[in-house]
């Protein structure tokens, strides 16, 4: 229980803080997207000659991950068509590691929450968290496999979003080769790469990502990118034995998309809501610049936000919330949606126990912002740097402070879309619904 008898000292210590006032801000990014996905997945797949890897008969798996990704039901589902088009049997497994508390009824439980159904889809779903040793690195590290692959499977198609990683900072993030080994090895084979830590991971991934394909009967990948409106821009079929050389120009590509905040060297940045379905650390560490691994902090270019404030917890999270230790400040409301047993596990897991570490808890978002304005050193007190924004998908509109006016209203990305106003709570001392 967060609640503690301090609290009322705290509220009545910055209840008189001053919030400035804030405007509502158009960011500009690049919209382009695939607007006939079937179509342009058989584009693809006729243009690098893959539909002759499917054959007749087949049983097909095809691999879903625990994130939410743009149009996923209907990719999987044109995957699954395609098939089936050359006389082969698809089904979809959960390829998830840990997530979902690492049982299968909870990672099938995370599709259905993105729907993800066998309806949707138009195949069966397989959830098992059964693992198969299929072989080991040069190292010697082992590399695990879902039985549900090893057994059921005469082909593999790896489906995953290319894009960057809070913990990685190489050429392999987010993407196919990691989907192969963490997804497809479930919480086994997640835990086995994750337990020497993040030094060193983009090499264990691979390595152990070279045995599963040269083991396992992958015919290809379908790599997804999305824009910063959080829609698909690219789908991209990359045949099995090109997925280590084609990743890293995949991931370039996917980080030229993605969105950004603008305004620089905030005082405080306040996210309306983090989860799962958001980021695998519940808010994207290259929006927030709240990076934890050494290997990202070094990397990062940009000044981290004075003060980050977590709002609230997705419903879809399902209380599972690894990635809250980015924030300086949670709210009440947050904190009591918290599963800390799904938190732990994917601790346990990735070996990173900073994600799970538990922030400053206020008890509403008023009390969170004049508490962060007074600790956030800003050079002008009375000017606070302040952007707020729904989550870190969606970037296209922010709210900004007064400080912010003259900077945004003359950069071109940005276009003002309200005058200065100030900020409306409700009667519980949480801010109103300011983004559709």
């Amino acid at each position: 229980m967060a609640d503690f008898s301090t609290r009322y000292i705290v509220e009545q210590a910055v209840k008189d803080v001053p919030l400035p006032r804030f405007f509502r801000v158009r960011q500009l990014f690049d919209g382009r997207t695939v607007d006939d996905i079937p179509g342009e997945l058989d584009r693809q797949l006729k243009q690098r000659d893959l539909y002759r890897r499917i054959l007749p008969g087949q049983r097909v798996a095809i691999t879903a991950g625990s994130r939410q990704i743009a149009h996923m039901p209907q990719i999987l589902r044109a995957i699954a068509d395609a098939v089936k088009s050359r006389g082969a049997s698809p089904f979809v497994i959960p390829a998830m590691g840990s997530h979902g508390s690492a049982t299968a009824e909870g990672q099938l439980g995370i599709l259905h929450h993105y729907g993800i159904t066998e309806q949707s889809v138009g195949c069966p779903i397989i959830s098992s968290m059964d693992t198969e040793l299929i072989g080991h690195t040069p190292d010697g590290l082992p590399v695990y496999c879902s039985s549900t692959l090893c057994h059921e499977a005469d082909a593999i198609i790896l489906c995953n979003r290319v894009k960057a990683h809070p913990g990685l900072a190489g050429d392999i993030q987010s993407g196919l080769i990691k989907m192969s080994v963490i997804g497809c090895g479930k919480q086994k084979g997640a835990a086995t790469c994750h337990r020497l830590g993040m030094a060193g991971m983009e090499e264990r991934l691979l390595a152990s990502s070279r045995v599963m394909l040269d083991v396992m009967p992958v015919i290809f990948g379908v790599a997804i990118l999305e824009n910063a409106y959080d829609e698909t821009a690219e789908l991209c079929c990359v045949p099995a034995e090109r997925i280590h050389q084609e990743e890293p120009a995949l991931l370039r590509r996917a980080l030229s998309y993605m969105p950004a905040i603008y305004p620089e060297k905030l005082d405080v940045l306040f996210v309306d809501k983090v989860g799962k379905n958001i980021s695998g650390v519940c808010a994207d560490p290259a929006v927030t610049l709240r990076f934890l691994a050494p290997e990202k902090i070094a990397k990062n270019t940009r000044t981290p936000p004075s003060v980050f404030i977590m709002g609230d917890l997705t419903e879809e999270s399902v209380g599972a919330a690894s990635g809250i230790g980015q924030a300086d400040i949670i709210t009440q409301r947050l904190f009591d949606k918290l599963d800390m047993g799904k938190t732990y596990v994917n601790a346990i897991t990735s070996t990173f126990l900073l994600n799970a570490r538990i922030p400053i808890v206020l008890s509403n978002d008023e009390t969170a912002l004049r508490f962060a304005v007074r600790v956030c050193n800003a050079p002008d007190p009375s000017a606070p740097r302040i952007v707020r924004i729904r989550d870190t998908l969606h970037l296209s509109e922010l709210l900004a402070s007064e400080a912010l006016w003259d900077e945004l209203s003359a950069d071109p990305r940005c276009q003002i879309v309200s005058p200065p106003e100030p900020l409306l709570f409700d009667g519980s001392g949480d801010l109103c619904p300011a983004f559709d």
